[in-house]
């Protein structure tokens, strides 16, 4: 019924228990290093299980299981002496095993080959993958296995498929840049079939990416409206959030494409809740702003803001300041929302006539962004929503705004662009075929003939911890560490300034509170700087990955953006 258990007259559900997560992460605790725990706090860990634990519990009661569940279900089999001898006799019937996008593999899929597949098969293992393309380290994958595939299977022979036949030349060479910096890849020889073909297109910009004069976007929207355009176009992003703002530029450009629904920036809280208060204020709608309050003063607010308008009969949002202010008790956080809430009326009214052109909406969206900056400061210093995303949306839509003010529309004329859009968006069909968005990650594998690749923006220490790697090569050891210790005062402090610049608080306070030789002969200091260094290490070698992939989907033309919060990997490419 599960799908897992082979005789379910042996299957009692009333004996199953739910995985003790508690109790799981009590075991992993001591292999979290201090450095997460650190970053992240008690709390986090303490809601983290608290939500797995729930989660799990949940799909229990429903008999549900998840992707991870399918390998750890499957391992709970092969712990059963009956049920591994059935799964082994099932998979006994094969004498040759190929695994292709081997890179990808991880740990438990490794581990349960090993258990499931008989020894005499295995020794017919074919793998099939490129070091160089293992980019799903977020979901537990790693390049290890593929990196010591001779040292597993010491028989194994190697052959390499050196030949690209889907990128050309120029492309290539300059995607192999990006990726001949990484340390830990197999040597090889990277070949393209289409010597001397294929163009590399770098826009170069001092805008920011979303205005509407970004030479990037500006050539996309040229190309999607070529007629004589050959090939397909893809844009491939650094997140799904790009994806969503991306396919939001285009509609508002009148080019609409087929999308998943949750790429739709309508379906975004954070621009649900802007354009529900821009939209409450201009239709002077009290119960509309009822339904966003929480995100402008929280609950008690709402709670202030519901019983008031309750009590005092109130029609409209214009009359509500007044009957906040005759409330006992209020904080001044309060005080401060009735002023903002206030001022937003003010501006409103001057530009509520929809005779009116030209309002700027610049100044518009400061004031929206006064009066939520409360809730959504708190909930970016608690972690409760990622700040990249939060100033990705935010910085977008200010653009968005903009990009009205410089058309001299009116209010009613914004709200009625961004519903049409909106609607556009939603609908199944669409006027442009052959242009697609997708993250990177889920592109890997296709092609295409002109790809665009948006979003990659700096992390806030990827240059320092380019810098680190400089100084110290992936596979330092501690005594690497050490050895700045006796290094020249000049490069002790560049060392220790980038450590800092890696924003972690235990490394930080214990940096502040001594000198340099102390610091880096500390051993519990120098085990959590070590541990942290191959954990951002890795992350900067799979990040030359991603973008190695993004760029070699790209058969006729690769479109790069440099803008000035451009990651510094892209370097190689656009300043050599």
């Amino acid at each position: 019924l599960d799908g897992l258990y082979l005789y379910h007259s042996d299957y009692e559900p009333d004996t199953e228990s739910s995985l003790n997560v508690a109790e799981l992460y009590m075991f992993n605790s001591k292999i979290i290093n201090n450095v997460v725990k650190d970053d992240l706090g008690t709390a986090f860990w303490s809601d983290y299980v608290d939500v797995i634990t729930t989660y799990t519990e949940l799909k229990h009661q429903n008999n549900q299981m998840d992707f991870n569940d399918m390998s750890t279900f499957l391992a709970q089999a092969l712990d059963s002496p009956f049920e591994a001898s059935q799964l082994i006799g099932a998979s006994s019937i094969y004498t040759h095993l190929m695994i292709d996008e081997f890179q990808d593999i991880n740990n438990s899929q490794w581990e349960l080959m090993q258990r499931l597949i008989l020894p005499s098969t295995m020794a017919h293992l074919i793998a099939i993958g490129d070091n160089d393309q293992a980019i799903y380290g977020f979901r537990g994958s790693t390049p290890k296995f593929i990196m010591d595939f001779e040292k597993i299977m010491p028989k194994a022979k190697v052959l390499n498929l050196s030949t690209n036949y889907r990128t050309g030349g120029n492309i290539l060479s300059e995607a192999k840049k990006i990726i001949e910096d990484n340390q830990y890849r197999l040597p090889k020889q990277l070949n393209a079939f289409k010597q001397n073909q294929g163009q590399v297109i770098i826009h170069k910009s001092t805008f920011d990416q979303f205005s509407q004069s970004s030479p990037f976007l500006q050539a996309l929207l040229r190309d999607v409206n070529d007629p004589l355009r050959a090939g397909n176009i893809a844009i491939l992003t650094r997140y799904n959030s790009d994806a969503m703002l991306i396919i939001d530029w285009l509609a508002r450009n009148k080019v609409y494409i087929n999308a998943p629904a949750h790429l739709s920036l309508s379906k975004n809280k954070l621009y649900s809740t802007i354009m529900t208060i821009a939209y409450a204020f201009y239709q002077n709608n009290i119960q509309l702003f009822q339904t966003i309050t929480r995100n402008v003063g929280f609950k008690a607010f709402k709670i202030l803001v519901d019983e008031t308008v309750k009590s005092d009969n109130i029609q409209q949002l214009s009359d509500l300041t007044q009957s906040l202010r005759s409330n006992m008790g209020l904080t001044d956080a309060q005080y401060m929302n009735i002023k903002n809430i206030d001022d937003l009326t003010r501006f409103i009214s001057k530009y509520d006539d929809p005779s009116i052109k030209n309002v700027p909406f610049g100044e518009f969206f400061q004031h929206i962004q006064t009066l939520t900056s409360p809730y959504y400061s708190y909930m970016l210093k608690h972690k409760y929503i990622p700040e990249d995303s939060y100033s990705k949306i935010i910085n977008y839509m200010y653009q968005l705004f903009l990009a009205a003010e410089d058309e001299g529309l009116s209010l009613e004329e914004f709200f009625q662009n961004e519903e049409s859009k909106n609607t556009m968006v939603d609908m199944p069909s669409t006027n442009v075929e052959d242009v697609s968005v997708s993250s990177i990650h889920q592109s890997k594998g296709l092609e295409y003939d002109n790809v665009y690749l948006f979003g990659l923006k700096e992390n806030t220490s990827d240059d320092s911890v380019i810098l680190l790697e400089k100084i110290l090569s992936y596979y330092f050891t501690n005594q690497d560490i050490v050895a700045i210790a006796q290094k020249r005062r000049t490069t002790q402090l560049l060392f220790m300034k980038n450590v800092q610049n890696l924003q972690n608080q235990f490394l930080n306070k214990f940096i502040r509170k001594n000198p340099i030789s102390v610091v880096l002969n500390d051993d519990v200091f120098l085990e959590n700087l070590s541990n942290l260094l191959h954990m951002k290490f890795d992350e900067l070698e799979e990040e030359r990955r991603l973008i190695y992939v993004g760029m070699t989907r790209a058969k006729s033309t690769l479109h790069l953006d440099s803008f000035i919060e451009m990651s510094p990997l892209l370097n190689p490419v656009i300043h050599n």
